[in-house]
């Protein structure tokens, strides 16, 4: 007996221990940790105001029609005001909002607050929903009523304006898809009108149970709800899509928790995705310690603001790239072709440039990233077999690391403001990154960077928006009889109105040597100036970039017919601030202005601030100011911003009888010069005074240094029709250093 409790005793401790063996592991196991850095870009949640008070009904009221330069939209706002003109007695006027769907000047909206409300439409992509909802609280803040035409596949799109704007409670009538694309088949008749007027508005469908026409009615005489006097306030968390989650959108850091290392890995890779930050594919968690390494690879403050991702806004920050750029794999000696990317990109908001659209329009867009100097060969960037990121780390990772930044800095969410999504973009997760190689070029051909004015020790990177669906590879030269002067004259003809890119291998160039003379890309060019036909001519150099890229030893050809939006598709940089590269040597934009303050007082705001730490190596030469006029993607200031590049559409045939006219071509903005959403300050001086402001209204302020370093280019142009496009290089963005925020 006395044995087998001896024995029992042994095999209870044996049992502990076994059981301790493996229970010390597991709870260790258990508590493996990951934390990493918040990707997510900062939005600034707008004062929500409410919406404007009705009219009891619209029984003579004057009514404005305005429509987005699309095919079917002037019929669509004709139509909705001939139904009302019948049944209301309305007087109308019909006005074309143009191409230039973003942020209008300030006396257009006075303007257009003069009726007695407003039918805006048609809202039927990504971005003109969202702007719409910036045109309707601009108008209805000054006391007009609106609706908002929209697709039902674009509303989210149009809840995303409002909540970024400030104006949750737009109001909007949601058109039947499949009822109104039926119209585009009578596009070239008289009958497009009656169409919609007769069938596609009056025409109830599971999709859109009430009416168009219904819809539009009780959207301008309704009585307001308590919620469209004192609208809820808007949060971060509404903003991020994280309402209902316990995630704070602003913490600094996020963590994960679990039983292994690699079972935290997968922890956060579901998170990413819950959560939004994700594309789709493994990520690596930005851990502070991998940040700070990525942030070695530049001299620049981790705080600093580069600028704003459009539409939504999101700051974008050095650390915040850097966050991004480790997520997405990158190499720390890749940043500062990320970081500098990043600059290019942050340029279209300010100045009203349109590169944005090709990462968030609803067409089939996509951006194309050209780096060129000797940091190609340094980092391992192609620009020969695959250059198109087949095999090739440094194309893909810094492709990789240049989408999520734009993904999550400025929080563009598929089926919300990234309207491509719906079909997918080509290479969207990695973008279309390719170096062109200085081993390639053939003996006198300048370097994509020369032929942009830099030196060719200087590194650049160059963003073109360009249409995804319209590239392929001509075949020639080793495979078959082959004439250089062919297919670059078929080029010319496709992108005679815009930039273009064609990607050429070296016997292609030395071809055009032997058979033509050509012994540039500057020659290559003014070859083609004067040997187009007709409306088919090359009217400028920088309608096309030849770049020398491929396998060295065979034909092939790479391009793409339509840069969108034409000229305002493009930006390069030079990649500054590196301490990994050749480039360290170069002198770099200045520092962010330091002690920046703003006074309020009144309709006017004083702003003061001191000489930023750094001047780059450069010399400041002056300051430059901003006030957002009240929209979370700052794209006007008080005295508007329009872009210069407008298409217009005729207003269709009045119905027999109507009475509605066409506005006046003065109140459109076909010919408008476009003011600049920022102000230049003079050396020396550090305060600037803003006036004539909504005491009411909110604003961002901000100011940064410029310096005379020569760092940045764009290609800007003039005239709508072929024949009358002049373009030029312009150097005028160069030298601008960091943002200083102020909200």
């Amino acid at each position: 007996m006395k044995k087998k409790k001896i024995s029992v005793a042994v095999g209870a401790v044996l049992a502990l221990a076994v059981i301790a063996g493996i229970a010390i592991p597991l709870a260790s196991a258990a508590n493996v940790s990951v934390t990493f850095l918040n990707p997510l870009g900062e939005l600034e949640p707008l004062e929500n105001r409410p919406l404007a008070e009705r009219p009891a009904d619209l029984k003579g009221k004057e009514i404005a029609l305005a429509y987005y330069a699309k095919d079917q939209n002037p019929h669509a706002v004709r139509a909705i005001g001939e139904m009302l003109e019948e049944e209301y007695g309305i007087s109308a006027r019909l006005y074309d909002i143009g191409s230039s769907i973003g942020a209008k000047p300030q006396d257009w909206y006075d303007d257009m607050a003069k009726s007695d409300a407003v039918v805006l439409g048609v809202a039927d992509c990504t971005l003109s929903a969202w702007w719409a909802a910036y045109h309707a609280k601009m108008i209805e803040t000054r006391g007009t009523p609106v609706v908002v035409l929209t697709h039902s596949a674009f509303e989210k799109a149009l809840d995303a304006g409002a909540m970024d704007n400030g104006f949750t409670g737009v109001r909007r009538a949601v058109i039947d898809p499949g009822l109104y694309s039926a119209g585009y088949v009578l596009m070239s008749a008289a009958s497009n009108t009656d169409y919609l007027r007769e069938t596609a508005f009056v025409t109830a469908t599971d999709t859109v149970p009430v009416s168009v026409y219904d819809q539009v009615k009780k959207a301008l005489t309704s009585p307001l709800t308590d919620e469209e006097k004192d609208p809820p306030q808007i949060t971060l968390r509404m903003l991020t899509g994280w309402e209902g989650r316990d995630f704070d959108p602003t913490a600094e850091t996020f963590t994960v928790t679990s039983t292994s290392e690699a079972k935290a890995a997968a922890e956060f890779n579901d998170l990413a995705e819950e959560l939004g930050f994700g594309d789709g594919l493994p990520l690596i968690a930005p851990r502070r310690e991998l940040v700070d390494k990525m942030l070695e690879a530049t001299v620049r403050d981790r705080s600093e603001v580069i600028g704003r991702i459009m539409p939504r806004g999101g700051i974008i920050t050095v650390e915040k790239a850097a966050i991004n750029a480790v997520m997405a794999g990158a190499r720390p000696e890749y940043f500062p072709v990320i970081l500098a990317a990043m600059e290019a990109y942050a340029g279209c908001w300010e100045d009203g440039d349109l590169l944005y659209h090709s990462l968030t329009s609803s067409d089939n867009y996509t951006m194309m990233v050209i780096v060129s100097g000797p940091i190609v060969p340094e980092l391992g960037i192609s620009g020969q077999w695959g250059y198109l990121g087949s095999g090739n780390e440094a194309n893909n990772g810094i492709g990789r690391a240049i989408r999520l930044c734009i993904r999550n800095i400025g929080q563009t969410r598929t089926h919300v403001t990234d309207g491509t999504a719906r079909s997918g973009r080509q290479n969207d997760h990695a973008l279309t990154v390719f170096g062109e190689e200085p081993k390639l070029l053939p003996e006198g051909w300048e370097g994509h960077n020369q032929m942009l004015g830099f030196d060719k020790n200087q590194n650049t990177v160059t963003l073109h928006g360009y249409s995804s669906q319209t590239m392929y590879a001509a075949m020639g030269g080793v495979n078959s009889a082959f004439n250089p002067q062919n297919i670059l004259r078929n080029i010319r003809n496709e992108n005679s109105g815009s930039v273009g890119v064609a990607t050429i291998p070296r016997n292609v160039a030395d071809l055009s040597r032997s058979q033509n003379g050509i012994e540039n890309k500057q020659m290559l060019l003014d070859s083609l100036l004067d040997a187009g036909n007709g409306n088919q001519k090359l009217y400028s150099r920088w309608l096309l970039w030849p770049v020398i890229v491929g396998d060295p030893d065979s034909a092939r050809l790479y391009k793409d017919t339509n840069g969108i939006y034409g000229t305002k598709a493009f930006r390069s940089v030079l990649i500054g601030g590196a301490v990994l590269t050749e480039t360290a040597h170069d002198p770099v934009s200045p520092g962010t202005p330091q002690n920046f303050a703003v006074t309020r007082s009144g309709d006017g705001a004083e702003l003061t601030w001191e000489a930023p730490v750094s001047d780059g190596g450069g010399t400041v030469t002056g300051y430059q100011v901003t006030c957002t006029g009240g929209a979370a993607g700052g794209a006007a200031n008080p005295e508007g911003e329009t872009p210069v590049i407008n298409v217009t559409i005729a207003a269709p045939a009045a119905a027999a009888g109507s009475k509605i006219p066409t506005a006046p071509e003065a109140f459109t903005d076909s010919g408008r010069a476009a003011t600049p959403a920022w102000v230049d300050v003079p050396s020396g001086k550090m305060s600037y005074t803003f006036s004539g402001l909504d005491p009411d209204g909110e604003y961002t302020f901000a100011v940064r240094a410029i310096s005379d370093i020569r760092s940045a280019v764009r290609v800007i142009g003039e005239g709508t029709s072929q024949k009358k496009n002049t373009y030029d290089l312009d150097y005028g963005i160069s030298g601008r250093g960091a943002w200083a925020l102020e909200n």
